[in-house]
Parts: structure tokens; sequence; C-alpha cells
């Protein structure tokens, strides 16, 4: 996707646009700290230039650019006085996660942190997150040039744009991911009527002639989830894409759907999730004339909520609860514990197994009651959430050995750097620390991780004068869970 003639930009958008923000996390779309938590996957917002200098950001005002085919570089010096995907991330910032005006501040902070220079701007933290992101536009890398990639200053925005920012723990992602997506990102259908979605991918590996790379490629065998709270919760595994990367789906009640894969990838290790939303109407059916008849009062229906309860056995957690009266079926909730989402599932039983969990993982459960109350099914309010956690003490969960070597050694402007032995078949390590030596100080952990290749670890400044104590330890992944190893020795180091 290029982005070089601003001037023939310009043109095509307008004073106030529309564009479609999805943000997610290691797959999963992330929610919103505004009042409704909004779930951001293709979120609309409205856009309009505002001036940058009101954030301290006039060094990344939009100018006129030369052609793509030749570097798209600034020719200019008057301001181009339209949207682009900066001023989009500010305004979302603002909405859907400070929840409040932004200051010039905030443009240094793990809000949005802002560093670099006019087309080589780098967002060291974003959305809490750290660098570790990336962000196409109408589901391509954006390019400034051929082999030259196009940052959010630089972006002109036009009425309609997909924008997908994916943020990811795996620092090895860029090597081996891609930002998944639907060939139809919104479609409107009646109540019984057939929608075919073809889910598709771009890599985040560049390819050779400086493009994105297999763009366009179908997600065979790709698991479907769908919402019809707007992403609050989820049905995990609704149906699964064809060879072709095909799906067809039909919804027999009208409302809004959002379709959607993840957080787990078939053809994937790391991947931004896809999203389409399906628009339902009732289909409007010829009305026969009947005879009048004498109405008759609906009898009302109450449902109380089940009261739940959790049974661990091995990797197999069983949910139970009395019966409900008047109930005629039960939708149980279940969470892995840190997740945003719930998945649902439907018995006519008081009770439901969940087998073959991960070991040293805690989930969270609900179940709720529901009935038919003439025409309608209603449902009575959540029970209890309950907890169930899985022993990591079997042989399949080994944890990661001990570090050894680790010392502290002390280097320019009060800094320490930390050097340890690498332990190979490990994801990363954590390090903790304490000012002073008393055992009633209680130890901080470092915010961040290294690389998996990485060890050494250099911290922020230090208060001279001081002791620090350091211990670190190594943790691997099991299924999205960091399971972690004991601590190392402590090394003790004076600040001069």
């Amino acid at each position: 996707m290029r982005y070089a003639n601003s001037s023939e930009a310009a043109k095509t958008s307008s004073n106030t646009i529309t564009v479609y923000l999805t943000v997610s996390n290691d797959g999963e779309f992330v929610n919103g700290n505004d009042p409704n938590q909004t779930v951001m996957a293709r979120v609309p917002i409205k856009i309009s230039y505002f001036d940058l200098a009101d954030y301290g950001l006039q060094d990344f005002y939009r100018y006129e650019a030369d052609s793509f085919e030749n570097g798209g570089a600034y020719i200019g010096k008057t301001v181009i006085t339209e949207p682009t995907l900066l001023h989009l991330y500010i305004k979302a910032l603002e909405k859907y996660y400070a929840d409040r005006e932004l200051t010039a501040a905030d443009m240094h902070s793990n809000i949005i942190n802002v560093t670099g220079s006019a087309t080589h701007l780098y967002m060291k933290n974003f959305w809490g997150h750290d660098e570790n992101l990336m962000y196409y536009v109408n589901h391509e890398y954006p390019l400034q040039a051929k082999g030259w990639g196009s940052t959010c200053d630089y972006i002109l925005l036009h009425d309609g744009m997909e924008i997908d920012l994916g943020m990811f723990s795996d620092w090895t992602f860029y090597t081996e991911g891609a930002f998944t997506y639907f060939d139809k990102t919104s479609e409107s259908v009646n109540t019984g009527d057939t929608v075919k979605l073809t889910m598709l991918a771009t890599a985040t590996n560049a390819a050779s002639d400086g493009s994105s790379s297999f763009a366009g490629e179908s997600m065979a065998g790709e698991s479907v989830r769908i919402s019809s709270d707007y992403g609050k919760t989820w049905t995990a595994n609704y149906a699964k894409t064809d060879n072709n990367g095909s799906v067809s789906l039909k919804f027999d009640k009208a409302g809004t759907y959002y379709v959607a894969n993840g957080p787990k990838f078939t053809n994937y290790s790391n991947a931004a999730p896809a999203i389409s939303v399906i628009t339902v109407t009732d289909k409007q059916t010829p009305v026969t004339p009947t005879t009048p008849t004498t109405p008759t009062t609906p009898t009302t229906v109450t449902l109380s909520a089940p009261v739940a309860t959790a049974a661990v056995s091995g990797t197999t957690v069983n949910i139970s609860w009395p019966s409900v009266d008047n109930a005629t079926s039960y939708t149980v909730y279940s969470q892995k514990n840190g997740d945003a989402t719930w998945t649902t599932n439907d018995t006519t039983t008081t009770s439901f197994a969940f087998p073959n969990l991960m070991e040293g993982a805690s989930y969270n459960y609900k179940v709720v009651a529901n009935a038919k109350s003439g025409d309608k099914v209603i449902s009575s309010p959540e029970s209890n959430v309950v907890s169930a956690s899985i022993a990591a003490n079997s042989n399949s969960v080994k944890k990661p050995g001990k570090i050894k070597n680790f010392k502290a050694n002390a280097i320019h402007n009060h800094k320490v750097q930390l050097a340890w032995n690498k332990l190979n078949g490990t994801k990363g390590y954590q390090v903790a620390y304490k000012k002073g030596t008393s055992k009633k100080t209680s130890y901080k952990v470092l915010k961040g991780y290294t690389k998996l290749s990485a060890n050494k670890w250099r911290t922020k400044k230090l208060t001279k004068g001081k002791i620090y104590c350091f211990k670190i330890r190594a943790y691997k992944l099991v299924d999205g869970n960091k399971i972690y190893g004991a601590w190392s020795s402590v090394s003790k180091i004076k600040i001069k």
C-alpha cells in the first residue's frame, strides 16, 4: 500500500471521516477503559484534523511529499491539514484507553511514547504495551517508497479505511507472524440467508521486492468464533474454514454478530485476528390472514440464578449446580484466568466437564439458566463465579532450571548491568530487585523482559549510595501461560 503523493491524497479526504480501528494483543482483541469497555474490534471512529502542536508533536506535521517512485520524501513546507494515522491513535487513546484528554506529557508515557523524527516516528509504548507491535492499513503493510515502510505520521486517512494494530509478547513475531482478515469486513443479510466469508492473511516478514509479503494468502483450517454482544463473550469453535479459507454462516435471529478467529491460529504462531461485523435483520414474510382469536395472557416465567460449584480431578474441571425451577437449558461460561473474554457451552443437564486443561493454569466459570417465556428465550442472572486451578506437578510441565552465575555489575551514570548464563529452552527471564538488604523489604519485579537470546539486562538510573539486591528466574510458555523456574541466588551491589 502506497502513501506518497499527499496533494492527491488530500483531495480525496473530507473534513470529517470515519475509519475502523482494531487493536489486539497476542491474537485477542483488547478491551477499552471507557465506561462501555468497548472491545476494540473494527470500532468506527470519526476523525478530523487538529493541530499536533497541542500535544507537543509539531515535529511530526505532514507536508506535501514526492512520488512513491521517487522515495516519497517531503518536498513542501505547507502543512497538509488532513488527519493522519497519528491523529487517529491520539483520539482513540483519549476515548478508549485513557478515558480523558491527553496532554503533551502523555505523548511520552506508556499511553503512547512518541520517539524518532518525521517519517521515522517510532512508538516505544502504545496502549500500555511496549514497542513490540505493528500496524497495517487496509490489511497491507503501508509503504512510503519501495522497500521503505510508512510511519503513522505520514499516512493520510481516507473515509472507510481499515486500521489493524497488533501487539505481541513474542519479540520474533515479525519473522513468522501475520495480520489476518476477512474479504468482507462488514455485511448485511436477512435471517436465514447464508453469508460466505474468506479468511486471508498478510505476513509480517517483508517480501524481497519491498512490498507486503504473501498478501491475500488463504487461511485454511482456522477456527471461527462468533459473538452476539459486540465481542464481550464468544462462542468458540463455531465453524472452521475450508481448504480455500472460506466459511459459510447462517443466522436465525436478528442482531449484530462479530465473526473472528484466534486467539490461537493454525497457520501462524503469532497473528492479529480477523473481524467481520454481520448485521442481520428479520426477513419479511407474507402474513396470512387468520380468524381472530381471543387474546390470552402470556405466562410469565421467572428464573433464579444458579449456584455453581467446581471440582478438580487431574486435568479435568467439573462444574455442577442444583436444577433451577422452570429452566430448560443452561449456559456455562468458561475463561482462562487472565483472558478478556468468556467461552460458552450449552447443556440441558446440571453439570458440565472441561477435560484436558493445561497444567499450572487457573480457570473461571459461571452458569446461566435459560427458559422460554412466550415467544422469547429468557435467561436468569449469572451464577457466582467459581475458580479452579490445575496443578503443575506432572512431568509434562517441567519447570525451567535455576539461572547460574548471576551477577550485578556497576556501570556509568548510576546504572547496573545484570549478567547471567543463558538458559536454553526458555522463553524469557523475569528480574526482581529491592532497595536495601532488610528481609522485611519485598522484591519488586522489573517491567518488561529480555529477549530470548539475551543474557544481559541494564537497569535505569538508581539512587547513589544505596545498596540494591537483584535476582532472576527463567520462564517458558505453555499454551500461552508462563511457567517459572526457581529464583537465582541474590546479587548485591552498592551504587557509587
